[in-house]
């Protein structure tokens, strides 16, 4: 089991750091592009990561899920398109 988690912004992505209980340390970089898109989307992936190994043991049908998005702001031309209007 994880003791602490940080999210950090490095030059080319997101760190994610994972310690554990017994003292194993786990480092991850997410690159991102050289884009705001990819930027998100390397956020997105970060938080992702955490919830898959240590977030509730949910299933397809499962009453309630939890679900890690990107999607387009509400004032941006394609936000019509979404799920979150």
């Amino acid at each position: 089991m994880a003791t602490f988690i940080a999210i950090s912004n490095v030059q080319n992505g997101v760190r994610l750091s994972i310690t554990y209980e017994d003292g194993e340390k786990r480092e991850y970089v997410i690159q991102e592009l050289d884009d705001e898109r990819s930027s998100v989307e390397a956020w997105r992936q970060a938080f992702s990561t955490i919830f898959d190994d240590y977030g509730p043991a949910v299933g397809r049908h499962s009453d309630a899920r939890l679900y890690f998005v990107v999607a387009p702001g509400d004032k941006h031309e394609d936000f019509e398109d979404t799920i979150y209007q």
